[in-house]
């Protein structure tokens, strides 16, 4: 889906939905020259690569709700982003899953 027109008829939005999803070349060939184009990208994707190598500035939800905005660098090592999508170390112990130190 894409938006064109505004008031000057220079605004130029496009919308993907998973783009990367599918690993395809050529999706992220075709948003990459949409953005050296001068393109707006609004993109959904959990594809971090992909967004990582073609964003600008990312926003990144937990439950809907925004949880980081910024470059890609700010977004790698904001301690939310991993902690939402990766998990804590500390994680596996409150589920009772962590290893269990053997007793004599």
């Amino acid at each position: 889906m894409s938006a064109q027109g505004g008031a000057t008829g220079s605004v130029h939005v496009n919308v993907f939905g998973g783009p990367g999803s599918g690993k395809s070349t050529m999706a992220y060939a075709v948003a990459a020259e949409l953005k050296a184009r001068g393109y707006t990208i609004f993109m959904i994707e959990h594809d971090m690569r992909f967004v990582m190598g073609l964003c600008e500035r990312i926003a990144v939800l937990n439950f809907g709700r925004i949880i980081a905005e910024g470059p890609p660098e700010a977004i790698r090592n904001d301690p939310q982003v991993i902690e939402a999508y990766l998990g804590r170390d500390d994680d596996d112990d409150a589920n009772g899953d962590a290893p269990q130190k053997e007793t004599a």
